[in-house]
């Protein structure tokens, strides 16, 4: 069974106090990618429930594995890398649909908590500032507003 190769690690960041973790080099596997240095961060600072981190090398975002960056960058794995961590952005989560029965052909927001929406069906809709349907109007019967 041929051993796993191991990189030296230190990791940094411009996060508050209680997010940091000790600057002292770890060995970690050279397979690790975002989720698996995640972990560690995670195990690290204790964290309950887990936050999801990015990682940068030199300003370039860590979307592959340690060993695959070592390689792309001509580094050894000998190399003390300085891996400095961030929240990682989380995809916004989905809250309510704005309906309407055909495409949506022009949005107009410059009525304060008033969105004016008009579509190829015909109508326009004035939405409030949750989103909600708070009137109809019917423009005309073929074609967008």
């Amino acid at each position: 069974m041929a051993e796993e190769v191991q990189v030296l690690v230190k990791f940094v960041t411009k996060l508050p106090k209680e997010l940091k973790v000790p600057e002292t080099p770890v060995a970690v596997p050279a397979t690790l990618k975002r989720y698996g240095l995640s972990q560690i961060i995670n195990h690290l600072l204790a964290l309950d429930p887990a936050r999801p981190f990015d990682f940068l090398i030199n300003g370039q975002l860590l979307r592959k594995t340690l060993h695959q960056h070592l390689l792309d960058n001509a580094l050894s794995a000998e190399t003390t890398l300085e891996v400095e961590y961030v929240p990682a952005v989380v995809p916004p989560k989905h809250k309510q649909s704005a309906p309407h029965d055909d495409w949506v052909s022009c949005v107009d927001a410059s009525w304060g908590d008033v969105v004016a929406s008009g579509s190829y069906d015909g109508n326009i809709r004035m939405w409030n500032g949750e989103l909600e349907c708070s009137s109809v109007f019917h423009a005309h019967g073929e074609g967008g507003v």
